[in-house]
């Protein structure tokens, strides 16, 4: 069946090429498949499509849930003094490699970035207005006229650009999350555009990385890099530090349930199946609440969330808004729940030495990675990984940890395992 993707090739082939031909197709790619996957989602709701036509979505494919949010972020023009220090310290500092977002940050790296965006800011594109042309109009051989409106509204310019000049000075190795690309006005596809090849080094960013068999978006992230390294459970590794160290207070004494990420899955797509089917899974949730009765628990909200589940469960005077979430939670949190797994708060408990526990329906093994099996066995062997029917009185250790009646549960020891656990076949610098 023909799809948007391949009208989009066919009509590129008689327009242009670049010097990065396969990966600039390959994000688009992405694009269209998340956009499918976004309209089947809007269709099954009964969501207007015209709700996709805002702003939210011409900054990125991945704010389309913003559903009913008009609010985006303007960029701010530079005043010109600060614009020529910029110039000056990219000509100076950036040679061959750029930073994007995502992955190990050095205060170097993060000048690096900030540098190469602004760069990106101040660098035009020409676009080729007979292949625009001619995709919109071969396109109403697929689609019926509001869906070409749509996609001529928020389709991103730059998937027609031509090649940038030669003049244009532009990093060819660039290191971080390749899902960049997909984000912030498209503008980061700029890099792309340039007349010498580009060498991608993919890091890992967030949470599910490495865990699951099959993750979309990091099959595409792997896909268009030369190399890739995730945070303890790929083939190649680095430690993250994607999240600060903070000192942890002694007389931390509330237990905090982080509510995870509202998450859309459609199957007619199957985009995100595995994942879809683990993450839309709550009914395990009242039957672990009831065992913290009289416990001093507190849920925190996931910024996109606002799951309506949990308010069914929690009382509103029980939810905490965390103004800098990791160090709050540092300063006040006992023990961290997590109700699903794949969260990159994870890391940050662990390389903190922060105490959490899992409470899951099930572990869904058939659809893990290997490593991704071993690593919440040993948090099931460890005690602190606890699946609904596969329950025994180890839950009991919790609750005599959290009573004051076992304070070796969670060791230097313990921690020091799980960061041994991801430190295998890891490097320290890329």
């Amino acid at each position: 069946m023909l799809k948007l993707i391949d009208i989009y090739i066919n009509c590129r082939k008689n327009n242009l090429h670049i010097s990065n031909e396969n990966t600039f197709i390959q994000v688009v790619e992405l694009w269209f498949n998340f956009f499918d996957y976004v309209i089947n989602i809007y269709e099954e709701d009964g969501v207007a499509i015209e709700k996709l036509n805002n702003e939210n979505v011409k900054k990125s494919i991945f704010s389309a849930f913003d559903k009913t949010n008009e609010n985006y972020t303007v960029i701010k023009k530079e005043n010109k003094f600060t614009f020529l220090i910029n110039k000056y310290l990219f000509n100076l500092i950036i040679k061959k490699r750029g930073y994007l977002h995502g992955g190990s940050r050095s205060k170097f790296q993060s000048l690096s970035f900030y540098l190469l965006r602004n760069k990106i800011d101040d660098i035009d594109i020409v676009i080729n207005k007979k292949f625009k042309s001619d995709f919109l109009n071969a396109c109403n051989n697929l689609c019926n006229k509001n869906k070409i409106d749509l996609i001529a509204s928020i389709l991103p310019n730059i998937f027609f650009a031509e090649s940038l000049s030669k003049k244009i000075r532009l990093p060819i190795y660039i290191i971080g999350s390749p899902i960049t690309f997909l984000d912030f006005y498209g503008k980061y596809m700029k890099i792309l555009l340039q007349p010498n090849s580009v060498n991608i080094i993919g890091i890992q960013h967030g949470g599910a990385y490495g865990e699951w068999k099959n993750n979309e978006i990091e099959k595409f992230e792997k896909k268009i890099s030369i190399e890739y390294y995730g945070w303890g459970l790929m083939e190649k590794n680095i430690i993250q530090h994607r999240y600060r160290k903070h000192k942890r207070c002694l007389e931390a004494n509330m237990i905090l349930w982080i509510a995870r990420d509202k998450f859309h899955f459609n199957k007619k797509t199957e985009f995100n199946k595995e994942m879809g089917e683990h993450f839309n899974e709550f009914n395990h949730i009242r039957y672990f609440y009831e065992k913290f009765i009289g416990l001093p628990v507190y849920l925190i909200p996931h910024p996109r969330g606002k799951v309506s589940i949990y308010s069914t469960i929690f009382q509103s005077k029980d939810i905490l808004m965390l103004k800098n979430t990791e160090k709050e939670i540092s300063k006040i949190a006992k023990l961290v729940i997590f109700d699903c797994i794949s969260h990159s708060l994870l890391y940050y408990c662990i390389y903190n030495n922060i105490p959490f526990i899992f409470l899951l329906k099930e572990i869904p093994v058939k659809h893990l990675t290997p490593k991704a099996v071993e690593f919440y066995s040993l948090l099931s062997h460890r005690n602190v990984l606890f699946e609904q029917d596969k329950m025994n009185n180890n839950f009991d250790i919790i609750i005599a940890y959290l009573n004051k009646k076992n304070t070796s549960l969670f060791s230097d020891d313990f921690f020091n395992e799980l960061k041994q656990f991801f430190e295998k076949n890891t490097i320290y610098n890329i």
